[in-house]
């Protein structure tokens, strides 16, 4: 079969209105007329490296040839080094078909190449490099709107009003051979994208600080349920035009009121008309809104709010245990290995007039004793996974959906096989992210298949390695927590060993009935009432105890203004996480699931 010839036009997104592009081709074969030539168009969303997060790469593909071809998508660090990430797609196309695929691109501050093979060849220049710039400094924000003069004047409002509060940066260039000082644009990155160009995934759109959203252009579902996930998850969203969409529409449901709100872990707000050129009254509400939901945790953490590794369940301590010294048995070994190899190895030849044999005898004895010592190294810490989790959840029980942060210290004994996180999940690891020597034995590899459903090869999370994973998923979850009201005014826990109340404590939940009033308690299953200050107070002091560092404030509020019916609790496990299908022994793990109850969930005697 004659090899296709394709060409390859990159446009290159950036923060400022124009793109930059550039085309390029590769040659399978010679003299090949254009109808035959397969045309491969991709152009790349990306924030800028800070904070983690994924931006996306859009690759076309036309097949204009009378023959079916193969075509393999690659993303990949354009330099080898020992821990690194990759992606792969592929596609087989008929005589004449077109397809669009996407494929995340990580926030890495390096450069990130996208590799075409067609039919197993990338021969040429069949490789196109995307230089992802450093950004440790502003905001990264996206624009979902058909209208690129209206992205205009968004990038103009982000810059001289609404982020007039954001700490400034300045930077000293030299120009001419003079020094100069510049301040940095808040507003480092602000790309825009049309309705129809956003990824089917929200992990892909993680990377970015928020979302400013049309509603005149996104009244595709699947667009819709990307960016209410994108929220869910923890990121915040700016929908205007917002009367363009139908109330029963995914947005208007996951975004049901007028103003600032809370979806999931994320915040929105809503308006109707454009919003650049709203009221003073309209645009100081926003103002207040994107400063809550941007600078606020930006500043504190310095990483974009919209990543599960916060301060309040990111895990620091380590894994207990590991890399400990079992001295008591090595000395054991040596002691015997003295005894035996000398004095009693001695005497014994000596008695059958051999002493010559203690050339033989004492090198075995010292190989079987660093056998045994090798030995007793490789198995003191397993040949299986173990490690320990720290997760925040937020439990919807009536739509029986759980939205889950977690932090994973992973080390495996040996290297385990395929992680198959669910499509909603987002997976990273720092331990991709972190620059090693690429000399260096560590090979942590994050290699995603899409052909599979983004199942994540093994050295993830390799042997002997002490691995890192943070992840964010939106799951359907079937448990529950129940409570039945007793007739000394007390409430009775009904649950399951699941969520592992028994060994957490005596105050490890709280609870808010649909009338307002409140109770805590823990392991004896018996909840008691308490006043509203004291109510507040127990929320506090339990989040503090049940993660790794102090909650963010925002996190705290969040929990205030939950309405009736629901209860914050602290477990030792957690059904709400995505365990890529890995079986761990959790040596320590702590868990907060914030629940909302249905109302056949309070049952009455």
């Amino acid at each position: 079969m004659i090899r296709s010839f394709f060409t390859t036009a990159v446009f290159l997104a950036c923060a400022l209105p124009g793109i930059a592009q550039t085309t390029f081709e590769v040659s399978f074969a010679r003299n090949l007329p254009p109808d035959r030539r397969l045309i491969v168009t991709a152009q790349e969303t990306v924030n800028g490296a800070r904070g983690g997060g994924y931006g996306w790469v859009q690759v076309d593909i036309k097949n204009p040839d009378r023959e079916s071809h193969e075509v393999e998508m690659v993303v990949e660090e354009a330099y080898g080094r020992s821990s690194k990430y990759v992606a792969t797609r592929t596609v087989l196309l008929e005589p004449g078909a077109h397809t669009t695929q996407f494929l995340p691109l990580p926030s890495l501050r390096r450069t990130m190449e996208l590799i075409c093979r067609v039919d197993g060849f990338d021969r040429g220049r069949g490789r196109h490099r995307i230089d992802v710039e450093d950004r440790s400094y502003g905001l990264a924000g996206l624009a979902v709107t058909d209208h690129a003069g209206e992205h205009a004047s968004w990038k103009e409002l982000f810059d001289n009003e609404l982020t007039i509060g954001f700490p400034k940066q300045t930077v000293r260039r030299w120009v001419r051979g003079k020094q100069k000082t510049e301040v940095l644009s808040v507003m480092q990155h602000f790309p825009h994208r049309g309705s129809t160009a956003l990824p089917p995934r929200w992990q892909m759109l993680s990377g970015f600080d928020f979302v400013v959203i049309d509603g005149r252009g996104v009244e595709a579902a699947p667009s819709q349920q990307v960016l209410a996930d994108y929220v869910q998850a923890g990121g915040s969203a700016l929908l205007y035009h917002a009367d363009h969409l139908d109330g029963d529409s995914i947005l208007r449901q996951a975004f049901p009121r007028m103003g600032a709100g809370r979806h999931g872990f994320g915040t929105y707000f809503v308006c109707d008309g454009a919003v650049p050129f709203l009221d003073e009254r309209r645009r100081r509400a926003i103002d207040d809104w994107f400063g809550g939901a941007s600078s606020g945790v930006l500043a504190r953490h310095g990483k974009s709010h919209s990543q599960p590794l916060s301060q309040g369940v990111h895990w620091g301590d380590g894994i207990p245990g590991l890399g400990d010294i079992p001295v008591g048995l090595f000395f054991f070994v040596l002691l015997a290995f003295a005894i035996l190899a000398g004095p009693f190895n001695y005497f014994y030849w000596k008695r059958q007039r051999r002493l010559s044999m203690l050339l033989l005898t004492v090198p075995g004895a010292g190989f079987g004793v660093t056998a045994v010592i090798l030995a007793a190294g490789l198995l003191s810490e397993g040949l299986g996974v173990k490690g320990c989790i720290a997760s925040v959840s937020l439990l919807d029980q009536v739509e029986h959906e759980a939205t889950t942060w977690t932090s994973r210290e992973l080390y495996a004994g040996l290297t385990p096989g395929e992680l198959t996180p669910d499509s909603r999940t987002y997976v990273f690891s720092s331990n991709v992210r972190a620059r090693h020597h690429w000399r260096s034995p560590v090979s942590h590899v994050q290699r995603v298949d899409l052909d599979r459903g983004g199942t994540i090869a093994g050295q993830l999370v390799p042997a002997r390695y002490q691995s890192n994973v943070t992840t964010a998923s939106i799951r359907t979850v079937r448990d529950r927590m129940r409570f039945r009201v007793r007739g000394d005014g007390k409430l009775e826990t009904l649950v399951g060993p699941e969520f592992g109340l028994e060994s957490v404590g005596a105050n490890s939940i709280v609870f808010r009935d649909f009338d307002g009033d409140y109770y805590a308690g823990g392991q004896d299953g018996l909840l008691s009432p308490i006043d509203a200050v004291d109510w507040q107070s127990r929320i506090r002091s339990l989040l503090r105890t049940n993660t790794t560092a102090t909650p963010d404030p925002a996190f705290l509020e969040m929990v205030d203004r939950l309405p009736g019916g629901y209860y914050v609790a602290a477990c030792t496990r957690n059904p709400c996480f995505d365990d890529f299908g890995l079986t761990v022994n959790w040596l320590r793990s702590i868990h907060t699931v914030i629940g909302t109850i249905a109302q056949e969930d309070l049952v009455r005697d």
